[in-house]
């Protein structure tokens, strides 16, 4: 004790200063949740403030002059005043770590009780300023306690054994290393006090709730740390559970490449790393092709599980009948049989005829699709709604019937589309799809779902989205409509632009023959284009150009490229082929690229036409 008594003021001073450091520091912090953030602000910055003014008090006890009797009664109530704060940020700290361990259940009352007995503690402190109920000075300005004195310590020792009852009978704590620097600031400041009140002198109470208080920051952080690895660890699962989700879902456009009687494009953006939403498609047979959208009631990874489960017992069962009400009714008994969770699923799930356009489905307490027609655009189709899958054991789905014509679309959603919400918590509605649907009508399944996507996100901007948003949109193409594709564009004589040129027709030709094999195009552009810049134009000028037209017959199953340039004239199939049986170094110079491309291509023509050289390749596909 001689040794605090010696040197308590240094000891003070230091511990004060760890904890000004300590309050910086938390006020840089942001990895601490909210409430433990504010509580451990309010902890350190009374702490430090509490051992500075009890320094100070000791330091001007027994100062006559003006300037200390002033510091030592304003020092000596800014101690109380500050012990007080203490246990208030504390009980804060202790509310924290129960909403963090107690996610569902409500604060207990108690903690308010807490707060009422501190209000009262600093009630006393004022009253005792003006009646010395705790403490007096004399003409000389010397510290003497009172009778009342032991009344001061009760308010901090009352709120501290409810607080220790509280954790002892409701805390369920999963970090068990926190509680080590719990059981220090129940135990410490309370000895420390008791010893005080028999020896007097020193402040050995408030030199301990000093190093409980850093004992407790480092704890803190050192939790807050293990707790970010753990959620690095965690949003690395979630992220592998996200690709192996994707992986499950079909997301490769187009569908069916060597199909040219439907057009497919779905879309599915989960509101956490995994969702609960999910679509799928698949081709029964070469004239049936099974449709299905779904949404599993709850988030994160149990709806993920759930959703896999439905996907693979909807297309194991999909597969081998066409009546979509025997599917589902199936599929409910064996969900049921496993639904340990007590989750539930919303589906629709349809078989449409593609040579009649006859939709067979079923709709589980899913959304209602909504179709279009030429004459009237996209409108609600509403149709009698069966149980969710996962209600009800044994119950029987019915089949409902719908015809769609050539050149009709069939649009298929769950629900955070439609519940999509804007900043002032407006939701997004049916209205507003109709609208961005019938604007969108002339458009392919794939542009009218990114729309769709567009105008939702414009809708919903600067807002958390909080569910899935999952899309699918198929249409029966009428071919006769719909033979033909062409397009143009205009690019300047620079290699630099070639990227630009793969995208130009990319998207077309990969809706036909699929995306990787739209890859040998690539070859036979990148040679041509390329080639017609080195040749074709010595001079650089601005008004030096390419005029690339894209022709696809579908019908006929034939791409056509054609390639006009205002270059010299310069027919590149004058060019003997090369013999390619003799080694590169024995071969004639040039000519190799031109020879692959008419190797890969079906036909290549070339002629000089009002000043332009115009270069045509095609292929079947």
């Amino acid at each position: 004790m001689n040794f605090i008594r010696i040197y308590q003021l240094n000891i003070m001073l230091i511990l004060s200063s760890i904890c000004f450091i300590i309050f910086l520091f938390l006020l840089m912090t942001n990895y601490l949740s909210r409430d433990k953030k504010k509580a451990l602000i309010i902890i350190s910055l009374s702490t430090a403030i509490l051992l500075l003014s009890d320094r100070y008090a000791y330091i001007y006890r027994g100062d006559a002059s003006d300037l200390g009797f002033f510091m030592a009664r304003f020092c000596k109530y800014l101690v109380f005043f500050n012990i007080l704060n203490i246990c208030y940020g504390f009980n804060e700290f202790l509310i924290s770590l129960y909403k963090e361990n107690h996610k569902e259940s409500k604060i207990p009352k108690v903690f308010g009780l807490v707060k009422i007995i501190i209000f009262i503690g600093h009630i006393f402190l004022v009253i005792s300023q003006f009646t010395n109920l705790y403490y007096s000075f004399d003409i000389y300005n010397n510290y003497y306690r009172e009778k009342a004195y032991p009344l001061c310590y009760m308010f901090p020792l009352i709120t501290t054994i409810i607080q220790y009852i509280t954790i002892a009978i409701n805390y369920k704590i999963k970090n068990k290393r926190i509680m080590i620097p719990l059981f220090l600031y129940f135990t410490l400041p309370i000895i420390s006090s008791i010893i005080q009140l028999f020896i007097s002198g020193i402040s050995l109470a408030n030199i301990s709730i000093g190093g409980v208080v850093i004992i407790l920051y480092c704890f803190t952080i050192y939790d807050a740390n293990m707790m970010l690895e753990e959620k690095k660890k965690t949003e690395a699962d979630l992220q592998l559970a996200n690709e192996i989700q994707q992986n499950e879902i079909p997301n490769v456009f187009p569908a069916f490449p060597n199909r040219n009687d439907f057009d497919l494009y779905a879309l599915m953006q989960p509101a956490k790393e995994v969702g609960g939403d999910f679509y799928d498609y698949f081709l029964i047979d070469d004239n049936n092709i099974g449709l299905v959208i779904a949404d599993v009631s709850g988030k994160g990874v149990p709806a993920a599980l759930n959703m896999v489960k439905t996907k693979l017992l909807v297309k194991g069962a999909g597969l081998y009948t066409k009546d979509p009400a025997k599917v589902l009714t199936s599929v409910n008994n064996s969900f049921i049989d496993s639904n340990k969770a007590d989750m539930f699923v919303t589906l629709w799930f349809g078989v449409l005829q593609l040579s009649t356009g006859k939709l067979t489905f079923v709709n589980a307490g899913h959304e209602d699709v909504i179709i279009s027609d030429k004459d009237n655009g996209f409108d609600v189709y509403k149709t009698k709604h069966g149980l969710p899958i996962g209600t009800l054991k044994s119950y029987k789905y019915e089949n409902n019937i719908l015809k769609l014509s050539k050149g009709s679309k069939l649009f298929i959603y769950t629900d955070g589309v439609t519940d999509a919400l804007d900043k002032n918590g407006n939701r997004y509605g049916i209205n507003n799809l109709l609208r961005v649907l019938n604007k969108n009508i002339n458009k392919d399944a794939k542009n009218l779902i990114n729309g769709v996507k567009k105008d939702i996100d414009n809708f919903s901007y600067n807002t958390i989205q909080f569910d899935d948003i999952t899309m699918l949109c198929f249409e029966l193409v009428d071919k006769k409509a719909n033979n033909h594709i062409k397009l143009r564009e205009i690019f300047k004589a620079d290699v630099k632009e070639i990227n630009r040129v793969y995208d130009y027709f990319t998207d077309e030709i990969a809706n036909i023959v699929g995306l990787d094999k739209v890859k040998k195009y690539y070859v036979v552009v990148d040679e041509l284009f390329s080639n017609i810049v080195k040749y074709g134009f010595k001079d650089k000028n601005v008004d030096n150009f390419i005029i690339i037209d894209l022709d696809i017959d579908i019908d006929k199953r034939n791409i056509k490229l054609t390639f006009k340039d205002n270059g010299i004239k310069f027919n590149p199939l004058d060019k003997e082929d090369p013999n390619v049986k003799l080694s590169a170094k024995d071969r004639q110079e040039g000519g190799l690229g031109i020879f692959i491309v008419k190797q890969m291509m079906d036909k290549v023509s070339y002629k000089y036409e009002d000043d332009l050289n115009i270069l045509t390749i095609e292929k079947k596909y």
